[in-house]
């Protein structure tokens, strides 16, 4: 693939689902727990919180709360979602575990006594994700949009802060205030980094990630450069940034105060956190562009080589390696036994802790988009919008590994999937972001950042 290609394939995979990666709850924040309100029926899932008042009907009983005026099932409410109670006996916050048209069942509440007419809400989780049109992007409580090249600060705020993913367009570093709805140009609403810059002439194309033993985010950075900040105040970390020998585009991995990632000068590197001196590197054959997967005591890293390499983590040395027909661009995931690699001649690779194949799964298109694990199965979307479920266990089963496919969108899939409580959310370069029940099979949401309507 010629690199004008790799470049753009790059740049596109920023428009990111990042439940996970934005960091939330990071930063010894207060839990956000939503909003509060009237209900109104029906319920709307867009926003994912779904907000009651006492209708006066309520009732709770055992291990369900009902309401018969709702529809939580067309509302979007899933497993996972948190149901808030703001009276009686019962007041408090309980996790759902399953869901009828107008009862939700949630762990833990057992009240003494049926109780009726309580007020209560339904909150679910807040979804942060960044464009390559330069904003980051909140789905939650409310629809929020924010525009990075407006996030300037003196300073850190106080109370809550979210640290944003990099926006290629101007190469900073964004921290800002999960409450923030209109971006301020004079008030302190987080950090930007790096300081006294207008613009930087380099990018930001890997996703940040968080050391939470050290309360440390990390990116790299196409001039070459890995860096560290203390994520409540953006200050740099001593010795940081490291320099590779090219692009960083890998999306470092952190354990026991060693940071491990790729770089375009062909080699996987790791670093001490605590000072930026390098434990050991090694050379592979190829651009190293994907995130890194730690795998009990390996450090697996695909290579534009067309391998797959598992390297020793405590001195880099080599385990094993397994050949692909195509670059191993997206980063692998496990579940504990076996390491699924997705790669660009459009297999996901099954692979033991020894380097032996154990299955191999053809979708049928390139695969760009780091997988996820899911109780359902391991998902995976090739770049031609294809997504599928697919059964993970050992041998080869065929068709039967695919357990389920929802229709594909007419749009690339190159950023990562993301997953949380039973759904999936995919990001796709149509502009939206999806929000798949994978128990259900339905979409539950999508939401496109340049029109007010989504198919």
């Amino acid at each position: 693939m010629p690199l004008a290609a790799v470049n753009r394939l790059a740049l596109v995979a920023l428009l990111a689902v990042t439940g996970l990666l934005v960091l939330v709850g990071c930063f010894n924040q207060s839990e956000d727990r939503g909003i509060g309100g009237g209900y109104s029926s029906p319920l709307v899932a867009d926003a994912l919180i779904i907000a009651a008042g006492n209708n006066g009907v309520t009732s709770i009983g055992g291990e369900g709360f009902t309401d018969p005026g709702a529809d939580f099932q067309a509302g979007g409410v899933l497993p996972g979602d948190a149901l808030v109670i703001q009276g009686g006996t019962s007041w408090g916050e309980y996790v759902i575990t399953g869901v009828s048209q107008s009862t939700v069942n949630a762990r833990g509440l057992s009240p003494v006594a049926r109780e009726s007419g309580l007020p209560y809400f339904i909150k679910g989780k807040r979804v942060f994700f960044s464009g390559i049109d330069g904003y980051l992007y909140a789905l939650g409580e409310t629809a929020l949009s924010r525009e990075a090249e407006r996030m300037r600060s003196e300073g850190a705020s106080a109370g809550p802060v979210i640290a944003g993913t990099p926006n290629e367009a101007d190469g900073f570093l964004y921290a800002v205030e999960s409450g923030t709805v209109i971006p301020r140009r004079d008030g302190k609403i987080g950090w930007r980094r790096p300081e006294g810059r207008d613009r930087i002439e380099t990018e930001l194309v890997g996703s940040p990630v968080l050391d939470r033993s050290t309360n440390t985010v990390l990116v790299g950075s196409e001039d070459g450069g890995l860096y560290a900040y203390d994520a409540a105040t953006g200050e740099p970390r001593d010795g940081f940034p490291f320099q590779a020998g090219d692009k960083i585009w890998s999306t470092p991995a952190v354990r026991d105060g060693v940071v491990y990632f790729g770089s375009h000068d062909k080699k996987v590197y790791a670093v001490f956190l605590s000072s930026g001196e390098m434990k050991w590197e090694y050379t592979t054959g190829g651009v190293v562009a994907g995130p890194v997967l730690l795998f009990r005591d390996q450090v697996i890293a695909g290579s534009f080589d067309r391998k797959l390499y598992s390297l020793s983590m405590l001195d880099g040395a080599l385990r094993w390696s397994v050949d692909g027909d195509n670059w191993f661009w997206a980063g692998a995931v496990d579940d504990g036994r076996t390491i699924f690699a997705p790669s660009m001649d459009g297999n996901v690779y099954a692979v033991d802790g020894n380097g032996a194949i154990l299955w191999k799964h053809d979708m049928g298109s390139p695969i760009v988009s780091t997988p996820v694990l899911t109780s359902q199965g391991l998902v995976v979307a090739g770049k031609n919008g294809t997504i599928s479920v697919l059964d993970t266990r050992a041998g080869e089963i065929g068709m039967q590994r695919v357990i389920y496919s929802p229709t594909p969108r007419d749009a690339d899939i190159l950023a990562p999937i993301d997953a949380s409580a039973g759904s999936i959310f995919v990001g796709a370069d149509d502009s939206t972001v999806s929000r798949l029940d994978i128990a259900s099979r339905k979409q539950i949401w999508c939401h496109h950042t340049e029109e007010p309507q989504c198919n």
